[in-house]
């Protein structure tokens, strides 16, 4: 009513965009200004929300906060977070917002252990959780983010108490582990000795399996290996390198329960150190201790480009990189790289140059800690270069391909690559044998000779002979292959029967095919003297297939026969023509099936595909066909 005075009441909108983020150990929340609260609290839960406690925060909140970092929070345990506002426009409890369970970094361990030992010895640290980063102090005092980065080993030359904490990215930092030190009396034995352990290596496969062959097996059985301990990120424990012969248990250092890893170098007949593998090695918490490796392969295998087959005969050498790394060491960029010889090293002996053979292998056990480019070079195929290769893959954990460089770091480097073929020329193909009007090519259906015919006059030169054409009484002008049959008898290529017949139904057998060639192409019949299969001797066409036979167009079968009247089916003389024709197939991929009875797997697909579809082409040197656009 007017002039009447009213009360607008407002109730309180609690927080709703409270969110949580882990921080290393602490966990950062987000939210919106509880704007005019007296009072404000983070509770936390760590039983699924059942009890709520305040948590503690690096700072105080009030109306003004937007932020809180938690601490005090424990390892493994999933924590729920609400904000508890009092007062103000924001009053109330707000959503609550979850952070999963932390794992903690594991403690840090020392080898050899705490107690009495002879002055000048050495102490590792290292933490079994890979990739953690140790600090400590020896003077008793607790470790910090300030305290020294543990880089080696550390010396005992008096009473000392190393203290040592590991941090990690994403991970709740470790527990401060101590190791108290003592200098023995003279003559009085060590408390604490680097105890000596026999592990042997057992050499596996890529699914881990256990193998019975030596590491070096590919390179040499009998090359010796030097092996260095480093812990499980890469550092190294102070160890003396250790020697592994084939076959001879290996001799550590006893060590504290964790992984470690063992950088295993072949060893040249002339001493010199190879790349080979990094081992793992585990020890539980028995003190039991194994080690695990790949075999040593640093066998390459060459292919050809379009292709995909292996090719041998490359001529493949090895040379340094221009890179900084190896200007260091003081190796010349562009210079072949000299090697120690591997007398069992088959094929090449670690030789550079080499030549790539036994289905298209090579391959060069090289020095550790360099850079590398391969060429390769073969007549008929562009040369190959390794600077211009554009792939990015690592091999093992300290070695790659990348940006055209080899780096090998201590594991070696398996580089397989592809060689181009050079173009010879290029052009198109005419389809010169035609499929059904059903879609099918009928494969296994035997050639008729007026197939035969029309497949000659559409893929041979034609000579001028002045015969007048002939006519066969069982050929009409109307028949679809009336043209081709009197070409292919004008020709001479082929003859009909008595009393004016052609046949033009008839099938072709081997014996007519190998005569038709033999007439077509004019080889000597006689200088390749009587037929040398079992069921030719006597037969009228035997001196024509042994001239296909000599010529390497037409062979026989596994028993000694050749099986003279057997009709010549549409897949066995498309393979013909093509081999004739000098028309190689090659790859067809990516050229879809056009005959619904010849799918890509038939074992003639590719001929009869080079034989039915019109296409263009590249030859290559190497005698590939590859096809282009069909039509």
């Amino acid at each position: 009513m007017e002039g009447q005075n009213s009360t607008v009441k407002v109730y309180p909108k609690p927080i709703s965009n409270l969110s949580a983020a882990r921080s290393g150990d602490q966990v950062l929340l987000s939210f919106d200004k509880p704007s005019g609260a007296m009072q404000v609290a983070v509770l936390v839960s760590a039983d699924g929300g059942t009890s709520w406690v305040p948590a503690a925060t690096l700072q105080p909140l009030d109306y003004a906060s937007g932020t809180a970092t938690v601490t005090g929070l424990s390892a493994g345990t999933d924590y729920l977070f609400k904000l508890a506002v009092v007062g103000g426009s924001r009053g109330g409890d707000s959503n609550t917002a979850a952070v999963a369970a932390l794992a903690q970094v594991a403690a840090v361990t020392a080898a050899p252990a705490a107690g009495a030992v002879a002055s000048g010895t050495t102490v590792a640290l290292f933490s079994p959780t890979e990739g953690a980063v140790i600090r400590y102090t020896t003077d008793g005092s607790e470790p910090t983010a300030d305290s020294p980065v543990y880089e080696g080993p550390i010396a005992i030359d008096a009473a000392k108490t190393i203290r040592a904490i590991a941090w990690k990215d994403g991970m709740v930092k470790s527990a401060v582990a101590s190791f108290a030190y003592t200098i023995a009396v003279a003559g009085a034995p060590a408390t604490v000795s680097p105890a000596v352990q026999s592990v042997t290596l057992n050499v596996v496969d890529d699914k881990g399996a256990v193998l019975s062959d030596p590491l070096t097996k590919l390179v040499g059985s009998q090359l010796a290996l030097a092996g260095q301990l480093l812990s499980a990120d890469g550092k190294s424990l102070g160890y003396a390198p250790v020697t592994i012969k084939s076959g001879q248990p290996i001799q550590l250092p006893a060590l504290a329960a964790g992984t470690y890893k063992l950088v295993l170098n072949v060893v040249a007949p002339n001493g010199e150190k190879l790349a080979g593998k990094i081992a793992k090695l585990t020890v539980d918490a028995a003190g039991n201790a194994t080690i695990s490796s790949e075999l040593i392969d640093p066998y390459g295998i060459v292919t050809d480009a379009l292709t995909g087959k292996t090719v041998d005969g490359v001529k493949t050498t090895l040379h340094w990189s221009d890179t900084a790394l190896n200007k260091s060491k003081g190796r010349t960029p562009g210079a072949l790289v000299e090697l120690p010889e591997l007398p069992d090293f088959a094929p090449n002996q670690n030789r550079d140059p080499q030549t790539s053979t036994d289905g298209g292998k090579y391959g060069w056990m090289v020095y550790p800690d360099g850079d590398y480019y391969i060429l390769g070079e073969k007549d008929g195929y562009v040369a190959y270069d390794s600077r211009q290769d554009t792939r990015t893959e690592q091999h093992g954990e300290d070695s790659y391909v990348k940006d055209g460089n080899i780096h090998v770091g201590q594991s070696i480097v398996e580089y397989s690559f592809k060689i181009m073929p050079k173009a010879s020329g290029s052009g198109t193909h005419a389809a010169y044998m035609k499929g059904y009007p059903d879609g099918s090519f009928k494969p296994a259906k035997g050639v008729s000779r007026a197939e035969l015919a029309a497949v000659l006059t559409r893929t041979m030169a034609q000579k001028e002979t002045g015969e007048k054409a002939i006519a066969f009484k069982d050929v009409s002008a109307k028949h679809w292959a009336s043209a081709g049959i009197r070409t292919a008898a004008a020709q001479g290529w082929m003859k009909g029967y008595a009393g004016g017949l052609f046949k033009p139904e008839g099938q072709v057998t081997r014996a007519e095919l190998a005569q038709a060639l033999t007439n077509l192409y004019g080889w000597d019949e006689a200088g390749n003297g009587a037929s040398t299969f079992a069921d030719t001797a006597s037969h009228w066409a035997s001196e024509a297939i042994a001239a296909v036979r000599a010529q390497g167009i037409m062979q026989g079968y596994e028993d000694g026969t050749f099986r003279p009247d057997q009709a010549v089916t549409r897949a066995e003389a498309v393979k013909v023509f093509n081999q004739l024709l000098k028309r190689s197939p090659g790859q067809t991929v990516g050229v879809p099936a056009v005959w619904n009875d010849v799918s890509d797997t038939h074992w003639a697909y590719a001929d009869i595909m080079e034989a039915s579809v019109n296409h263009s082409y590249v030859l290559y040197e190497t005698g590939l066909e590859q096809w282009g656009k069909s039509n």
